[in-house]
């Protein structure tokens, strides 16, 4: 799809490394003209392949032909959602893996950690009742 300008700018996502990656620090310089002129379309870069339009509407494309071969054999009528499913599926449920390992560990230790940092600035030493753990009278 001819988005109608030339897109110059190769994207600075292509040459960040991991951790600039996790923390989108390449995108500062972005931002930054963002916040001090704004953005023109000269200003744009290319998407890379994995987010291209024309690239995942292949992708579907074929699973979707797939379904539709798969229906004239089986008899039973093709299914978008399966196709769909088929497409994205593994990309997505990575990072939902991911995001729930993330969730499911703060959420675990964050109670701990609290408690640590009060038992650490109440100045309640090792050995001694503690007064955040007593049960309520």
């Amino acid at each position: 799809m001819d988005p109608g300008f030339d897109v110059k700018h190769e994207n600075p996502r292509a040459k960040a490394n991991i951790f600039s990656k996790l923390t989108f620090i390449w995108m500062a310089r972005y931002f930054y003209k963002g916040v001090k002129r704004g953005i023109d379309t000269d200003d744009l870069f290319r998407i890379d392949r994995a987010n291209n339009s024309e690239y995942l509407g292949n992708k579907l494309q074929a699973k979707w032909e797939q379904q539709l071969a798969n229906s004239k054999t089986t008899g039973k009528p093709p299914s978008l959602m399966k196709a769909i499913l088929n497409t994205f599926l593994w990309s997505y449920l990575g990072f939902g893996v991911l995001l729930l390992i993330q969730a499911v560990g703060l959420r675990l230790f964050q109670p701990q950690v609290l408690r640590y940092l009060l038992r650490l600035f109440t100045g309640v030493e090792d050995g001694v009742d503690d007064p955040l753990l007593a049960k309520p009278e």
